[in-house]
């Protein structure tokens, strides 16, 4: 199937408390949901029984498998906490993928995700896309939450799993 998809899903964390229980739910491409809940609910379990980082103890989930090697992957998570990978500014983008600097298709797509994320001035401060630091030092927690966002931009996945994303 095309679509992300929960049947009779029971969303139980590796200790065995069972968060959501016979949750049924059908996304298809091109749809958005909201998941809407207060905190400690299960909303980000969802992404983990999903992407099968915990165990599905009861029901069905799936989602569309790749059948495309330019694509990164179908379901795409913008976490809540940005990972900074240790490389480039470009590999900050093209994470998990390493930047190919070589590329000018890249190096003309750079400019154009930062100016999408609100996050042009910094190439003003980075204008060699090669320049390494350590990221999560240097940048501050809302200009690592754009870039994730450039990052999904980059990827183009069919899904997106936006995770309290501001």
């Amino acid at each position: 199937s095309e679509n992300v998809e929960f049947e009779n899903a029971d969303i139980v964390t590796p200790d065995g408390r069972c968060l959501v229980r016979a949750l049924s739910l059908s996304v298809a491409p091109n749809r958005h949901l909201l998941i809407t809940g207060p905190n400690t609910a299960g909303k980000t379990s969802l992404f983990r029984v999903l992407e099968e980082l915990w165990p599905l103890r009861n029901g069905y989930v799936g989602q569309p498998r790749n059948t495309s090697p330019e694509h990164i992957d179908n379901l795409f998570l913008v976490p809540q906490r940005p990972y900074n990978v240790a490389g480039s500014f470009a590999d900050q983008i093209t994470y998990p993928r390493p930047a190919n600097l070589n590329d000018p298709a890249l190096r003309e797509e750079i400019p154009k995700l930062l100016e999408s994320v609100g996050l042009a001035h910094l190439l003003d401060r980075y204008p060699d896309p090669a320049v390494q630091a350590n990221w999560s030092d240097v940048l501050s927690l809302g200009e690592q939450q754009r870039l994730g966002m450039a990052r999904l931009f980059h990827h183009r996945p069919k899904y997106a799993v936006l995770d309290q994303c501001t």
